[in-house]
């Protein structure tokens, strides 16, 4: 990634569908809980934008899939600073990682998330495109 570098993240922000359209400011270190509790490297994102326009907060889009310009996927949501407008994904190497523990797996639908994303990028069109193939879903988090 490179800094002013394009993404846009969706989820199910207040219990709707939402996404917002962030530029890329860095790496740093986040203290994590739950899952991955601890220091992690996370990737920082200003919200440029966001869908709907009249979402007070995006609190509720963690877990939530981030892609670039192409449609790939380059993070997930994993905390968020509403004040200051910044989005914290997990770091590339925590992706990998996940994918590597999942290799050998059947996927669930080999469509990849580019051939969702509208050109040119539109957060609603590729909101509701997700949304319909279930590429993200409405989740309740339980604990174990």
């Amino acid at each position: 990634m490179h800094e002013d570098d394009a993404a846009y993240a969706f989820g199910f922000p207040q219990g709707i569908l939402g996404g917002t359209a962030g530029s890329y400011l860095g790496r740093m270190r986040l203290k994590l809980g739950g899952f991955l509790s601890g220091s992690a490297p996370v990737l920082a994102w200003t919200e440029t934008s966001r869908y709907p326009n009249e979402l007070d907060s995006i609190a509720g889009i963690s877990g939530g899939p981030v892609i670039d310009e192409k449609g790939n996927v380059v993070g997930v949501i994993v905390a968020a600073s509403v004040r200051r407008g910044r989005d914290y994904t997990v770091a590339p190497e925590i992706v990998r990682g996940m994918a590597k523990q999942l290799e050998g797996r059947e996927p669930f639908d080999p469509v990849p998330v580019r051939s969702l994303v509208t050109r040119p990028v539109s957060l609603e069109a590729s909101a509701n495109a997700m949304s319909k193939t279930n590429r993200i879903v409405e989740t309740y988090c339980i604990p174990l």
